[in-house]
């Protein structure tokens, strides 16, 4: 398959619409043509065989979503040293993984979405799995994405509940006073 440069276009997002393109831009080329052609990448070749086949049915919105977290992972699983820029399927890996959602947390991705392109990754390489047998185990088996814990209340020491009921006094018309709101979160 082949494309322009810069030939992508709004009509390339909606389903088929690479191959109808690709169709009809080869269709019309002649001889004297000043389109430059360049092959898919490797990535966009696994993709966009991976949409026509299992991402063809689901909501637009969804496929849009999906196609642009494999893209982006894609990417930076080729820029890793000693894959030559192109990607292949046996560069997926756990540590892969592992290191990509790590790099994702660093720049302040939520859980949720590191969540969300980890089952992405996973159905993508199911799929080269069982359509393609391009890969022969999931690499995302075994990769945790561990959830920041919520921190139980603390209980204060006796010396500390102490203090913070002395702190919390207020002296109003001669007679010491007490917060009964925050008395009742010092117990």
């Amino acid at each position: 398959m082949y494309t322009e440069i810069g030939a992508l276009s709004p009509e390339m997002h909606d389903k088929n619409s690479y191959r109808k393109f690709f169709n009809g831009k080869m269709g019309k080329m002649s001889g004297s043509s000043k389109v430059v052609l360049f092959p898919l990448s490797g990535a966009e070749i696994w993709i966009d065989e991976y949409h026509q086949t299992r991402l063809a049915q689901k909501d637009a919105a969804t496929v849009d979503a999906y196609l642009r977290i494999l893209r982006q992972f894609t990417e930076w699983v080729a820029e890793r040293p000693g894959h030559g820029k192109r990607f292949e399927p046996d560069q997926l890996t756990a540590t892969a993984v592992e290191m990509y959602v790590s790099s994702l947390k660093e720049q302040g991705y939520s859980v949720s979405h590191r969540m969300r392109v980890k089952s992405v990754i996973s159905q993508f390489c199911q799929w080269l799995i069982e359509e393609k047998e391009a890969l022969r185990r999931n690499p995302i088996r075994g990769v945790e994405i561990k959830v920041q814990q919520t921190l139980a209340p603390r209980i204060l020491l006796p010396d500390q509940r102490f203090v913070l009921r002395t702190l919390i006094r207020e002296r109003r018309d001669g007679h010491w006073k007490r917060s009964p709101t925050i008395l009742a979160m010092s117990r």
